[in-house]
């Protein structure tokens, strides 16, 4: 058997994670099974446990991508015309990402398979492991901000950094979860208020 190129191995993957994204939006994640999985994608078990090792690894390449998507979302928006302005438009695109019903979907199963797997010690480590990531991009986009004048140096960066990511999260829970929709109106009363505290007003 030819051995298949990286560019293979990886448009295989990311087949398997696709279909495997539809079934998690369709059923949720508890109720997906790999047999799921292996009739919505049309690979075999043992073709899709060449690339995963389990339903868990897959929802954690679904979750990989969501976070890249958040750090490429933080890299696009440019900081030259201030840091107060791309955090006001980082915060704003964040939220109102929610909108598209792919991101929707992926709130929604990521905040069930954490839910989900919260008394396995490996997979926790890898949640906190997640969040010391988007903790520390968001701490060095405020200690830029701080250093350029933009925000206040009164602040407590780490704290800062938790009650955006923890509030952040919580808004998009109760919008994907519990059905209670976000509004133009309240992201922007969000957003205002996030900013008055970053910008010492």
């Amino acid at each position: 058997m030819p051995k298949l190129t990286d560019e293979t191995i990886q448009s295989r993957k990311s087949h398997i994670i696709e279909c495997a994204f539809s079934v998690f939006s369709e059923k949720g994640y508890s109720d997906t099974s790999m047999d799921d999985i292996v009739e919505k994608s049309g690979v075999s078990k043992g073709g899709i446990y060449n690339y995963f090792k389990s339903k868990e690894e897959i929802f954690l390449e679904i979750a990989e991508s969501r976070r890249t998507v958040r750090r490429n979302l933080m890299d696009t928006i440019p900081v030259n015309n201030g840091i107060h302005i791309f955090l006001r438009q980082y915060f704003t695109a964040v939220l109102q990402s929610l909108k598209e019903e792919k991101n929707l979907m992926t709130a929604k199963f990521s905040f069930e398979f954490w839910a989900t797997v919260s008394r396995n010690p490996e997979l926790i480590e890898k949640a906190q492991n997640r969040y010391t990531q988007f903790h520390s991009d968001l701490i060095r986009i405020l200690k830029l901000g701080v250093k350029r004048g933009d925000l206040s140096n009164q602040l407590d960066l780490n704290n800062m950094g938790y009650v955006i990511l923890a509030t952040l999260d919580g808004m998009m829970h109760t919008h994907a979860i519990m059905g209670v929709k976000l509004t133009d109106e309240s992201v922007e009363e969000y957003v205002d208020m996030l900013m008055n505290k970053l910008e010492g007003r």
